[in-house]
């Protein structure tokens, strides 16, 4: 019993490890992206656009990819719960 509580932690840990990992890459692939836009930014920014404009644009596109990775994410934990102990039985055999 004792170790099946230890693996049980071991494995939220390695999952909240991976999820901090993930954050913190998504985080630097928009702001890598904002970088390398400038001058699209730039351009916006001169035919008229807020300041608060363009932070609704760069939000939008932020909300729009999170929102397309959960769905996918939700795709496949669904898949993964449903089949995963047939796939594990099929390897096995």
């Amino acid at each position: 019993v004792a170790t099946m509580f230890s693996v049980r932690d071991a494995v939220l840990l390695v999952s909240l490890g991976l999820g901090a990992a993930t954050l913190a890459t998504a985080a630097l692939v928009f702001a890598l992206s904002v970088r390398l836009r400038r001058r699209e930014l730039e351009t916006m920014r001169k035919i008229g656009a807020s300041r608060g404009r363009m932070r609704a644009v760069l939000a939008a596109e932020v909300l729009l990819v999170v929102a397309v990775s959960v769905l996918i994410a939700a795709v496949l934990t669904l898949a993964a719960s449903r089949f995963g102990g047939l796939a594990l039985r099929f390897l096995g055999a």
